[in-house]
């Protein structure tokens, strides 16, 4: 009985620790590949990769719909051009179009519906009138191709599906099944948004651009016994006096944009689909619009709304709602389209494309891994139950005799024991170097079964009490060493530690504790990028090191995506200022530098003449001329925007250096040729800026601002040209650059006053006429000088002389006392006349003052001819006067006195000033008078400042007078003249034979 009890004891003694030790380190090894991020990374790899393919097929699709499909700039303007010719031709208002107008509008601008369907790509285009009544009955046209992608020379592809009938029979094109003459658009029926949203947009908000007016339609059939769905974009179309008379808009049929939605790309076996839809800011409602993918017949099938909950741990990722479609995890990636700007109508429409995929097969991977983790682990422990069972059940002997020996005996090394030559010990040694063997084979069963699953993992664990190192064989061929045979073995640690650090040379930087990123270049060139996780417990410590090249190749593909333009391979704009800002950090590095933008002058005219791919390929010509920069020191290229590309060449000691670079490159670029159709070329033309560092400026947004400056000035004096920062030029022109919108305010709310500067009678010191001189009340153009300078810039020097006329004779018409009896100079551009609408306005308006305007031909502009003699006859027909202003500083002099018999000549202030005591502007100006007066034109004397300068001109004869000193510019006309009695005095004594009027 007491044998009995002593076998039992040596089993749990001896055996059971054994096998706990033997599990402990199994569920250590298992625990450490699937608690130690392996898996998570799996896993967020696989969202990662979602979310890349949905971002990346967003913004094909949004390119598309913004740059292609919606790009309806130039047909609204041209088709509203026409319509607005009709109204004049017809001399009719938009309220008064017929049915008969009506048709004849949509009669003259189907060639240009078929353009626009054909330079959009779309399946559709279409024009509604609104008509008179506002019926539910429209005249329209819509035109119909079945597929974009492909053309006809002749149009037989396009179908006639609205049209009146004498339209079909003036073009010839085929009728489509469902032909109709008119458009039926009920306002109660939500079919019929796509016309009445953009209708009633621009009705509302008259005062926004129609292209801010623009509307993307949910799915709707064409006509009722259409069998297709098709969305489209519209917006209203505006006559030039702003009445809304229709709506303009393209159509894309929903099978067409599924064919631009691959699902496939998403799941290689075709397990993902993509869901287009609208949704609203807060809500995780989709409003569907269309899906492509037999996966989203499955989970949405025709349901009209799909709702996501965002229940999971990575960013942008959500789920499908559970239903009775849903019942496993479908996860889904949610990118948002920027189909309309900030602050218009429809900006609370956000359109949304998501791809999705169920959580199976997009997780498939690492489900996968932890399945042949766990069954490894389970065969490990059943395999070790078996052999210490077997062994255990052998030590049923005595071995007491045995305990001196194994105290003696190494962890590492194969227990022997002498023979004893009796049978029963040595059996029992034999037992117990059987035992040995056995558990270091069950300990490393886990590392032989990864092993033979292929999984590139290798681990080791240091020992302190032995200073000893347990290393898995694949440990160290995972650094490119030869593979070890053994599946593990024992290393001393100080050789241990030698190895790793020949390693350190590798070593990536890394934020992430306790873990180490080693790039490991191996002998075929091949890269192999490694990651070690040690986890620290007391002075022992274990290491997991994993293969993750798959992973890091997809995280820099990703990145390089992000920071790289994918047409022209140069950094974006992310990517550039990430650059600047990191280089300004440390300035001390950059030295003189050069800031550049580089602006490509006729990129457009190739857009639009040849196409986009035409386009493309001129950005790519550019760009690798630009690259040249980088075969230099210190260079940062990047292309900014379509059409903009921003270069950062530093570290130089001098401008002359930088300057023989960039002429370098720029000759390089003038002599590039692109091919073009029909063995047509054409050079590559860009304008280039240059801020200079840290001349102009030590701050990059203020380089930025400088080098555009100075692009600027190139694109207005000709285009071509490397131009350098120039700031007294800024300082004169930089409201150019920011002053267009406040010059439209201006002239929009014609937000200027008037003064009225006396012109007084020379003999009498009477107040004979006026002169009104602008005066604008904004803070940014403050003088009229600046006003004019960035309306030329901007051609808008037509709706200036348009604001003068007419807003300085209705302040003069306030005083009708004054303007009964006394006459009002207003400015003239020579360059500009109004048209013959805006002068029968001007002529009803000011019909009892016309005969009191003299308008005042400027000298310090360039006269035309043809606008000239316009102005000369209806000023005679007005009964109305010509004066030439400034004369003897402006362009034509004599010249203008022999063209035009001017009623009163201007003698500019150049003339005048010091008259009193410079004989040469004296002998100037007697021969002057006795010219003018001798042909019947009376003069007027500018810039009168002083008292002797007004008697020396009294002196000479002169007809009138204007200036500071005989009254200043008031915004309501003085009465009388504060120098009227010192006039009559000085011609009194100046003129004694000649009586006083």
């Amino acid at each position: 009985m007491s044998v009995k009890v002593k076998e039992k004891s040596i089993f749990r003694k001896f055996m059971i620790p054994l096998l706990i030790i033997m599990v402990i380190q199994a569920l250590l090894f298992a625990c450490i590949f699937l608690f130690g991020g392996a898996i998570r990374h799996l896993n967020s790899n696989s969202f990662d990769i979602l979310a890349s393919r949905t971002l990346s097929r967003k913004n094909y699709l949004q390119n598309e719909m913004v740059q292609h499909w919606a790009n309806l700039d130039y047909f609204a303007d041209t088709i509203t051009d026409k319509i607005d010719t009709l109204l004049t031709e017809k001399g009719i208002s938009p309220a008064q179009l017929t049915r008969a107008d009506e048709t004849q509008v949509l009669g003259a601008v189907t060639d240009d519906l078929v353009s626009m369907l054909r330079e959009c790509g779309v399946s559709g285009t279409f024009l509604i009138l609104n008509g008179q009544d506002g019926s539910a009955t429209k005249s329209g046209i819509y035109f119909i191709d079945m597929d974009p992608a492909t053309n006809s020379a002749d149009n037989s592809d396009l179908l006639i599906e609205y049209a009146p009938s004498s339209v079909t029979k003036q073009l010839g094109f085929p009728l489509n099944s469902t032909w109709s003459p008119d458009f039926t658009l009920d306002p109660g029926d939500p079919k019929s948004a796509y016309y009445y949203k953009a209708f009633d947009a621009g009705m509302y908000y008259p005062d926004v651009d129609v292209k801010d007016l623009g509307y993307w339609s949910l799915p709707y059939r064409v006509s009722p016994d259409s069998s297709q769905n098709v969305i489209s974009y519209t917006r209203p179309l505006r006559t030039k006096d702003g009445t809304v008379i229709g709506v303009l808009g393209t159509s894309i049929s929903t099978d067409y944009i599924a064919s631009l939605l691959p699902y496939e790309e998403i799941n290689m076996n075709g397990k993902g689909s993509y869901l287009l839809g609208i949704g609203t800011a807060g809500s995780g409602t989709l409003a569907n619009v269309l899906t492509s993918g037999p996966m989203a017949k499955q989970f949405i099938g025709s349901d009209p709304t799909t709702t996501l909950v965002d229940k999971s741990d990575y960013d942008g990722i959500y789920e499908l709602a559970e239903n009775e479609r849903v019942t496993s995890a479908v996860y889904a990636n949610v990118q948002p389209l920027r189909l309309y700007n900030t602050n218009t109508p429809f900006e609370q429409d956000q359109w949304v494309l998501s791809g999705f995929i169920e959580g199976r097969y997009l997780l498939d991977s690492s489900f996968q891994v932890i399945v042949m983790v766990l069954i490894s682990l389970g065969a490990a422990i059943v395999f070790g139950l078996i052999c210490i069972n077997v062994v255990g059940r052998k030590l049923t002997r005595p071995i007491s005799s045995l305990v001196g020996i194994m105290r003696n005996s190494s962890a590492q090394l194969p227990v022997v024991f002498p023979k004893t030559h009796i049978t029963e010990i040595d059996s029992l040694a034999d037992a117990v170097e059987t035992l040995n063997h056995d558990v270091s084979e069950a300990a490393s069963k886990l590392s032989q079964i990864i092993q033979a699953a292929n999984i590139p993992i290798g681990a080791f664990e240091f020992f302190p009490a032995t200073n000893q190192v347990l290393i898995t064989g694949r440990f160290f061929s995972l650094f490119g060493l030869p593979e070890s045979d053994l599946n593990s073995y024992y290393m001393p640690a100080s050789e241990f530690r030698k190895q790793m650090d020949t390693f350190a040379i590798h070593r990536e930087r890394n934020a992430e504790p306790n873990t180490y990123i080693y790039k490991i270049v191996l002998g075929s060139g091949d890269v192999r990028w490694l990651r070690l996780k040690v986890i620290n417990k007391g002075s022992a410590s274990l290491g997991v090191l994993s293969d993750i090249t798959q992973e890091t190749l997809e995280k820099r593909k990703i990145e390089y995506e992000r920071d790289y333009d994918l047409l022209t391979n140069l950094l974006n704009r992310r990517a550039f200022h990430a650059y600047m800002q990191d280089l300004f950090r440390h300035a001390t590095d950059i030295k003189t530098a050069a800031f550049m933008l580089w602006d490509l002058d006729n990129l457009k005219y190739v857009n639009d003449t040849y196409g986009h791919d035409y386009g493309d390929t001129y950005i790519r010509k550019t760009a690798d001329v630009l690259k040249q920069f980088m075969m230099h020191n210190n260079a940062i290229v990047s292309r900014m925007s379509g059409d903009e590309f921003y270069i950062f060449l530093y570290g130089y000691d001098s401008k002359d250096e930088i300057r023989r670079i960039i002429n370098t490159v720029k000759t390089n670029m003038d002599t590039t040729l692109i091919s073009l159709p029909g063995s047509a070329e054409s050079r590559i033309h860009a304008s280039v800026g240059v801020a200079w560092y840290p001349d102009d400026a030590a701050n990059y947004f203020d380089l930025i601002k400088y080098a555009d400056f100075a692009m600027y000035t190139v694109k207005n004096t000709g285009k071509g040209r490397v131009a350098e920062f120039d700031r007294a030029l800024y300082n004169r022109d930089a409201f150019l650059l920011h002053g267009n919108e406040e010059l439209n305010l201006i002239l929009e709310q014609e937000s200027v006053d008037y003064a009225f500067q006396p012109i007084v009678n020379a003999r009498n010191g009477e107040i004979f006429a006026y002169e009104a001189l602008m005066r604008p009340t904004s803070q940014m153009l403050v003088t009229p000088a600046d006003l004019l300078r960035i309306a030329h810039s901007q051609v808008q020097l037509h709706r200036v002389e348009k604001l003068t006329l007419f807003s300085s004779m209705r302040s003069f018409a306030k005083y009708p006392d004054i303007a009964a009896k006394r006459k009002i100079f207003i400015n003239t551009l020579p360059s500009q006349i109004l048209d013959e609408e805006d002068l029968l306005a001007f002529r009803e308006e000011f019909s009892g003052l016309l005969d009191r305007i003299v308008f005042e031909l400027m000298e310090s502009e360039h006269l035309n001819e043809s606008f000239t003699a316009q102005k000369l006859r209806y000023v005679k027909k007005w009964n109305a006067q010509v004066a030439i202003d400034d004369y003897g500083a402006g362009y034509s002099n004599d010249s203008a006195l022999l063209s035009i018999h001017p009623d009163y000549v201007k003698i500019d202030m150049s003339i005048i000033r010091n008259i009193d005591t410079d004989q040469n502007r004296q002998m100037l100006l007697e021969n002057l008078l006795a010219y003018l007066h001798n042909r019947n034109i009376l003069t007027i004397a500018e810039g009168v400042e002083t008292a002797a300068e007004m008697r020396k001109l009294i002196t000479y004869g002169i007809d009138f007078m204007q200036g500071f000193y005989l009254g200043t510019p008031e915004l309501v006309p003085a009465a009388d003249s504060p120098r009227a009695e010192a006039i009559r005095k000085y011609f009194s004594e100046e003129h004694p034979g000649d009586p006083v009027p």
